[in-house]
């Protein structure tokens, strides 16, 4: 692995980890069951692409 390589996946992470942070702050706004199944299905979402680049699948 290079180091640009290890750069991109660092950044994969971080991003990650922004997007799983910014989801779950925002089912804390959120007042219905509806709203709160929609954030627990971006957070998979975002998860999931998050691994698919990581492996380098897009």
């Amino acid at each position: 692995m290079t180091c640009t390589d290890t750069h991109a996946r660092n950044d994969a992470i971080d991003a990650l980890i922004k997007v799983r942070a910014i989801l779950n702050a925002a089912m804390y706004l959120t007042s219905t069951d509806e709203e709160t199944e929609a954030g627990l299905g971006l957070i998979a979402i975002a998860e999931s692409v998050a691994a698919r680049a990581l492996e380098g699948e897009l």
